[in-house]
Order: structure tokens, then C-alpha cells, then sequence
């Protein structure tokens, strides 16, 4: 049984992701509710309006196909011929999950950099960088972050070093850092030798930064 869940899939494996992708990046809001309706008959492209529908009103369709656009174009960095093979091979109860996930966090995501962010974890999992439950943890610690600290990171080589405790303890609750015993001294945070507060990433938090960083979303 086809289910909303497999059209996120279908589109990332079809040769009409592209298309989706170009028109997502530069859609205009005048011709917005125009694609809602001539979408649903072409091939797979109504597969983003199936992806809308679950995830959004009417009225935020160009937004959300704008998130959309992002979240699948680095997919497109991949041949299509190792995009379906993937697809194809995953296991069908994971895949649906973690469709579902993504469907779920992207449609709530506040902005075009936190979908691209999605995609790059979605891109890692094509690639089997990253297993299913690697995808789904790093997917719910981007629900959960406020992006514009991802994009402070200063790693020296494992540690995560800055002068705003508030970003040490976003990183903290989205479930980034460990050793989290030895970052307080007297209910407060504990600072380096330069003053800066230090803490060190888990698994979780290290994958994450080095995904980013190897697509050179940090540049």
C-alpha cells in the first residue's frame, strides 16, 4: 500500500526530483497555487504536493516547497541510478519511519537553512554514511536546535569552545555534548584557559558537525 510516507522517496528516486528542486528555488508566490494544482497531475512532482498537504495550509505551499527544494537538492548530488538502488534495498519498515520523521520535522521547520541541514542528513543516509537510527537521533537534534549555533562551532580538534553559555546549553539539550558531569562547577559552567566555556561532543553531536562540515556548510 502506498502511503504519504513513500512519496518522499518516490521523489528523491525519480527523474523528476530535479524539476522539483529548480522550481522550489525560485518559486514565486503569485504562481504558487497555480502549481498545487497543475502538480498533482505530473508524474511524481504531485508527490510534493501529497508531501505539502500532510505538513501545511494551503497558504504556506510556497514555503513549504521552498524547504522541500532544499531538503532535496543535495540528494541530487547522487546519480539518480544510486539514488533508487538505495531506496530500493532500505528496509521498508525504517524507510517509512524515517520518511514519516522527516516529513514531520520539515513541515515545522522555521527556516530554509534547517531543511537544508535535514537534507544533508538525509543525502549521508543515501550514501550509507549513517544508519537508520543515526538518521532519526540527528533529525530530532535538528527539530530541536536553534540553527544559527550550529553555524558558531569553533572545533579544536574535538571541542566545542564559546564565550555564549547559552549555546553550550542548547547543544546540551538537543543531546550534542557529553561528559556533561564535568561542565559544572558551582551550578555554573565551567570555563577553559582562554575563558571560553569547553565541552566535548558525543557521537551524535561529532557525526552531526562532521556531515556539515565535509558538505562545507560551514564556508
Amino acid at each position: 500500500m502506498t502511503t504519504y510516507n513513500d512519496d518522499l522517496h518516490e521523489l528523491t528516486a525519480s527523474e523528476y526530483c530535479d524539476d522539483v528542486v529548480k522550481k522550489g528555488l525560485s518559486i514565486e508566490f503569485d504562481v504558487a497555487l497555480d502549481l498545487v494544482e497543475t502538480s498533482k497531475n505530473i508524474p511524481h512532482l504531485g508527490s510534493a504536493v501529497k508531501l505539502f498537504q500532510v505538513g501545511a495550509y494551503i497558504y504556506e505551499f510556497k514555503r513549504y516547497y521552498e524547504k522541500l527544494a532544499n531538503f532535496l537538492k543535495h540528494a541530487l548530488e547522487i546519480p539518480l541510478e544510486e539514488r533508487q538502488k538505495f531506496i530500493k534495498s532500505w528496509n521498508p519498515t525504517m524507510r517509512s519511519k524515517a520518511a514519516e520523521y522527516i516529513i514531520s520535522v520539515l513541515s515545522t521547520a522555521e527556516d530554509t537553512d534547517k531543511a537544508e541541514v535535514l537534507g544533508l542528513l538525509y543525502k549521508a543516509r543515501l550514501l550509507n554514511e549513517i544508519g537508520d537510527e543515526m538518521l532519526l537521533r540527528l533529525t530530532s537534534i535538528v527539530n530541536r536546535i536553534y540553527i544559527r549555533d550550529l553555524r558558531l562551532i569553533d572545533v579544536n580538534p574535538n571541542t566545542v569552545c564559546q564565550d555564549d553559555d547559552n549555546i553550550i546549553s542548547n547543544f546540551t539539550a538537543c543531546g550534542m555534548i557529553a561528559d556533561q558531569t564535568g561542565m559544572w562547577h558551582n551550578n555554573e559552567l565551567r570555563r577553559d584557559d582562554n575563558g571560553s566555556f569547553a565541552c566535548h561532543f558525543n557521537r551524535a553531536g561529532e557525526t552531526l558537525y562532521n556531515i556539515l562540515k565535509k558538505a562545507g556548510w560551514y564556508n
